[in-house]
């Protein structure tokens, strides 16, 4: 009677392990969703020729001239904070978002997307624009709401980046006014009294 329950549970085991070898070993693993849609600008610097920025309250317009250096409103206007304009495209330029809503096409307001409180543009040297249209801030206030125009989804992107935009309208980048160094005092040089002239 032992041997015949030992060669049942035997059995019972032979066909478990294949069913786990033939099953659960060969089946195709699950693949591991990328999500392609975190970037949401990727440009060359180099192309980027134009940059404007308007909000509720005004508009800033930014032109780059041929040696590299940033103009206010056009090239040959006032120039611009290159250091300061260029730190702001770069992070435009490749924009990687912190998080990717999909599925947001019919409830745009939601995030303040229906009427955008701020549109950033970019001109590019081929006669192309990228277009940002930028909405509310999370709950958290970590990130705005932003959507890439002619693509659906919504990007959360970092605050930092969109308060730096909008700074640009409430605070010009104009190029900072070298200041002058004072020149060094220079003290009278120090007399010594003559000594008086011996009486013959």
């Amino acid at each position: 009677m032992r041997f015949r329950t030992t060669g049942v549970l035997l059995v019972i085991f032979v066909l478990l392990a294949g069913y786990v070898y033939f099953f659960e070993l060969h089946k195709k693993p699950p693949e591991t969703p990328v999500d392609k849609s975190t970037w949401v600008l990727t440009l060359s610097k180099d192309d980027v020729q134009q940059l404007t920025v308007t909000d509720k309250s005004g508009s800033v317009a930014l032109a780059r001239g041929d040696n590299g250096a940033w103009f206010i409103g056009s090239v040959g206007g006032d120039e611009a904070d290159a250091t300061r304009v260029g730190t702001i495209v770069d992070s435009l330029v490749d924009l990687r978002a912190a998080r990717t809503l999909t599925q947001t096409a019919e409830s745009l307001a939601t995030y303040g997307l229906e009427n955008p409180t701020v549109t950033v543009t970019l001109g590019l040297s081929d006669n192309r624009q990228e277009v940002l249209y930028i909405g509310d801030k999370n709950v958290q206030g970590t990130s705005y709401y932003v959507q890439h125009k002619g693509q659906s989804p919504v990007y959360l992107v970092y605050a930092s980046l969109i308060e730096d935009l909008q700074k640009l309208i409430t605070n010009p980048p104009y190029k900072p006014t070298p200041t002058a160094q004072p020149s060094p005092s220079v003290s009278p040089a120090t007399v010594a009294p003559s000594s008086p002239t011996p009486t013959p």
